[in-house]
């Protein structure tokens, strides 16, 4: 059999975006091989940003990456299923498609697919595909203090969201309001409550919310040239009780990984600059949305 032939016989799902972004593609991926019965791939053979799927425990998929392809061959690839009419690109941005985890003629799924729907039924069973266990040892003293408090992360995410203009026009970003007005509710509705602030842009954090009272404001530092340092947030934020996110998909992800039976989560009311996050099925129903 030709490669060309071995490459027809591929399932895959396209990935692309940032790390929350891939976590999304992978659970869709997840779930397509529960309900299809088939093996899925995650086609990064021409992703040009930081994989970062591969710090997870993710056994479950066949994650012979098909970057192991060369770039001819995934050309190869595209084509034949352009021209089968088996390439499926999503339709609509943050809503569930449910129909599209029954088709069974579709070979090559490209979307980001950030709906908890398409793996909430089976989430039980899905979520022991990640291990949140191993963090830098930089981070341990962070973990036990959260773990100690009521404490409530907050995602703060600048850098692309403010730099670079095309991603600014579309996502925007929740104003310094948004953020105080969450944090006050935590603070008449919670005991003693704890706040840890995560962000791409720290020193910016402290400074803007330099006024709030030092004792139980606390601002986490990552290490960016630390190949870990994406899955030592996550797992810090989702070791808090409560969840104040942005319009992100790792502080997303950061609040559906707390398995706090009691937790709070806060979500802005605008997830993109046109999108309302109270209209799409991104927000579970029981997050509050301000």
């Amino acid at each position: 059999m030709s490669k060309t032939n071995t490459l027809i016989e591929r399932n895959s799902v396209k990935v692309s975006g940032g790390f929350g972004n891939q976590l999304f593609q992978y659970f869709f991926a997840r779930s397509l091989s529960f309900y299809l019965k088939k093996n899925y791939f995650l086609d990064c053979s021409d992703y040009t940003h930081v994989y970062k799927l591969h710090k997870l425990n993710l056994k479950q998929l066949k994650l012979k990456l098909l970057i192991d392809y060369s770039h001819k061959e995934s050309k190869i690839l595209k084509y034949i299923y352009f021209f089968l009419k088996k390439n499926y690109v999503e339709k609509s941005f943050c809503f569930f498609d449910e129909q599209i985890l029954f088709k069974k003629n579709i070979k090559n799924y490209f979307g980001y697919w950030q709906s908890y729907k398409y793996f909430e039924k089976n989430w039980k069973i899905f979520k022991n595909d990640i291990n949140l266990k191993k963090i830098n040892p930089k981070k341990k003293k962070d973990l036990e203090l959260i773990k100690e408090k009521n404490s409530i992360s907050v995602h703060i995410r600048r850098a692309d969201y403010i730099k670079n203009e095309k991603t600014k026009k579309f996502h925007g970003s929740p104003n310094l309001d948004y953020y105080f007005k969450s944090i006050r509710f935590f603070e008449k509705k919670i005991f003693a409550p704890t706040f840890f602030f995560f962000s791409d842009d720290i020193n910016w954090v402290r400074k803007k919310f330099s006024s709030l009272r030092k004792n139980n404001f606390f601002y986490i530092d990552n290490f960016k040239n630390d190949l870990q340092f994406p899955m030592d947030d996550l797992i810090l934020m989702s070791s808090c009780k409560h969840n104040i996110i942005a319009n992100s998909t790792f502080s997303w992800w950061g609040a559906w990984l707390n398995n706090y039976k009691k937790k709070i989560v806060i979500a802005p009311k605008n997830w993109t600059v046109d999108i309302k996050s109270a209209n799409t099925d991104l927000i579970p129903k029981n997050w509050k949305i301000f």
